[in-house]
């Protein structure tokens, strides 16, 4: 199995021992591409380094940096790729001694995210298929990609508050550094509308924007934002399902566009109702996240 990690390509060799590697030895790992008929090194491996490189079962796993830009070129093909440990030492005539070659198949490489794609901790990306809770963090699900395919916005794996109730406002006041909204498909600055209703007021006024962890980047959608993911939310449903995240449910989630004094823009994700009402009432929070 190869798993794709950001910029890092996985490649387990199994069944290496350690008696095929002495106190001197070092090499590399090295990768054949068939497509353009090269090879190229990816890891330089030591003595040193072998005892945290072997895996239970005498299996060694080499994480091995192979930048994007040596595969963008590949990107929608499936690239045929041969790797082998090159040790150096391991004879008398220190000769270059080839051990256990792996015939490996990587996936289909694709550089840009998709909607429904799993975004980990470190802000790269894959598909749910390719998610492996073993070695990976999940961060989000990307519901919004832009026109250059690296940047976008990613839903957070469940509502704050475990899925607890909050109030948008508990004054009627229009918050004057926040634009009033009458366009639902118009607002999409979640991030800066946030950080007015922050500097508004602290969590016994401002409930809803405050439960969100805006330190970390997380933030209170606008409702353009919401109606984005609305439009997508069945696909980020099932991705959430694959990282063990909540699914977001038929109730009405609030946004960070206000309408006045009193008002305040939500949805309803299974009726696909964008609609507005007072401040007060209670809704559920889903905080989103720019990558």
């Amino acid at each position: 199995m190869i798993g794709q990690h950001g910029n890092v390509l996985r490649f387990p060799i199994n069944d290496y021992s350690a008696d095929k590697i002495n106190a001197s030895a070092s090499g590399y790992l090295v990768y054949y591409n068939s497509h353009d008929n090269i090879w190229s090194p990816c890891l330089e491996v030591t003595k040193s380094a072998y005892d945290n490189l072997v895996n239970i079962n005498d299996s060694l796993v080499f994480e091995c940096v192979i930048q994007f830009n040596m595969l963008q070129d590949y990107a929608g093909q499936t690239v045929k790729i041969y790797p082998y440990l090159i040790l150096v030492g391991c004879n008398d005539d220190r000769s270059w001694i080839p051990s256990y070659s792996v015939d490996l198949v990587v996936p289909t490489i694709n550089t840009s995210a998709s909607v429904g794609d799993i975004l980990l901790e470190d802000n790269s990306w894959v598909s749910p298929n390719d998610f492996d809770s073993t070695s990976m963090t999940a961060k989000g699900v990307i519901f919004h990609v832009d026109e250059t395919g690296q940047h976008g916005w990613a839903v957070n794996l469940q509502d704050e508050g475990q899925s607890a109730s909050f109030q948008w406002s508990t004054i009627e006041e229009d918050i004057a550094d926040l634009p009033n909204c009458y366009d639902s498909n118009t607002d999409t600055a979640g991030y800066q509308n946030t950080r007015a209703i922050l500097q508004a007021g602290d969590a016994t006024t401002y409930p809803a924007a405050n439960t969100v962890s805006f330190v970390d980047g997380w933030y209170l959608p606008a409702i353009g934002q919401l109606a984005v993911l609305m439009q997508n939310f069945e696909d980020v449903n099932a991705s959430l399902g694959r990282v063990n995240g909540i699914a977001i449910d038929g109730f009405w989630y609030y946004s960070s566009s206000e309408i006045g004094s009193s008002g305040a823009w939500s949805v309803y994700y299974d009726e696909h109702i964008i609609n507005w009402g007072r401040k007060s009432t209670s809704l559920k929070v889903r905080s989103v996240r720019s990558f």
